[in-house]
């Protein structure tokens, strides 16, 4: 899980993500509750497909 803080390097006033549902998601992105932090599901390359492998395997009409 990464967790991922914003804010202005001249201000120091903090940033909001906008259009993530607030919780917790192991396996996509979520935003805290006051919009400050963004948690994104992460793992290693060799272990998780990428987008482009997963929408080949979907066009193929293979299960994942």
């Amino acid at each position: 899980m990464a967790e991922i803080n914003v804010e202005c390097a001249d201000c120091k006033e903090p940033f909001q993500f906008i259009g993530l549902p607030p919780g917790l998601n192991l396996n996509g992105a979520t935003v805290s509750i006051n919009g400050l932090q963004a948690n994104m599901a992460i793992g290693p390359n060799s272990q998780i497909m990428s987008p482009l492998q997963r929408m080949t395997v979907d066009a193929m009409g293979k299960k994942q």
